[in-house]
């Protein structure tokens, strides 16, 4: 099982990754670019969807052991 450490880690790691993205995709918005634009779309949801479950995790670890 991961500590608190690591779960906070693979929150930023996605946090990181979801900027990222959110840049890409106003890049290839503002270059009129709507295949890529849409495809990140669909990646940003997904990379938000598990930085959901990272937070929910690390939530769950701190009720846990009362870090």
């Amino acid at each position: 099982m991961p500590d608190e450490s690591q779960l906070l880690q693979n929150i930023i790691e996605k946090l990181t990754e979801l900027a990222d993205l959110s840049k890409k995709q106003a890049y290839a918005r503002n270059d009129d670019n709507v295949k890529l634009a849409t495809d990140l779309d669909y990646r940003l949801d997904l990379v938000h969807e598990s930085k959901e479950r990272c937070v929910g995790a690390w939530v769950q670890h701190v009720r846990d052991h009362g870090c």
